[in-house]
């Protein structure tokens, strides 16, 4: 199920500076300036979504981290967390112009076999997928809504 977030509401909290002759745009988690990218933007603009409409704190995401799977590093977008340890949301961006599709779907699975979070998101910023995954059953189902954001203590 295709899930249309309408992220470019949140544009007007994006931080945008010029510096030698180039666009950097301000991360909110990472506390710098970056190179502006397409899937940059993204990234910016998903973080201030989940922040403002699903209540997920700013302090439990992290954005561009490696993690090793299947004995290759690899580096996901976003994970956002119940708790310090409790993995939540794991995140694949893709720049406006990327279909999402199958490929899209496999990275971010792969990244998760070795993060075991119940929740995925694929998103290019105009839409977007996201599932629930049910490691018992082995199983994943598309939801029609991102879930907002529970801490650990209260997700029992």
């Amino acid at each position: 199920m295709i899930l249309d977030l309408h992220l470019l509401k949140f544009q007007e909290f994006l931080r945008v500076q010029h510096k030698e002759g180039r666009v950097m745009i301000w991360c909110v988690i990472r506390k710098r300036w970056l190179v502006q990218t397409r899937e940059e933007v993204v990234r910016q603009l998903l973080i201030h979504f989940l922040h403002r409409e699903k209540n997920y704190p700013m302090g439990l995401m992290q954005a561009e981290r490696g993690i090793t799977t299947h004995g290759v590093e690899k580096r996901f977008d976003l994970l956002c967390y119940q708790s310090a340890t409790r993995p939540f949301l794991l995140v694949e961006c893709k720049a406006p112009e990327i279909a999402l599709g199958q490929d899209g779907l496999e990275q971010v699975a792969v990244y998760n076999y070795a993060l075991q979070v119940p929740y995925l998101l694929l998103t290019n910023g105009r839409d977007s997928l996201c599932c629930a995954i049910d490691f018992v059953e082995k199983r994943f189902k598309f939801l029609d809504e991102l879930p907002e954001w529970r801490s650990a203590e209260s997700a029992h």
